[in-house]
Parts: structure tokens; sequence; C-alpha cells
């Protein structure tokens, strides 16, 4: 495995801890439902 072929492993092993996050926080209730995320995206952007 050269340098880039680690890297890009790594890339990917934080890629799949940040959907497990995601997805727990989903299931803690945590989560933002999606039109009040584009209600607060098109507020902040207009």
């Amino acid at each position: 495995m050269d340098v880039t072929d680690y890297q890009n492993l790594i890339e990917k092993l934080e890629i799949l801890e940040d959907i497990y996050v995601s997805e727990k926080q989903i299931a803690e209730g945590k989560g933002i439902p999606h039109n009040q995320v584009k209600e607060e995206l098109l507020k902040r952007f207009k």
C-alpha cells in the first residue's frame, strides 16, 4: 500500500465515522427536519 492508497483509506474511514455519528444523532432525535433546514438556509442566503 502506497501513501496515496493509505490517504484514501483514511479519508473513507473519516467519512464512515461521520455517517455513523450522524445516524446515531438522528436515532437519538437530534436531527433537524429537511424543511426546517431548507427554510433557515433560504433566509440566510437571500
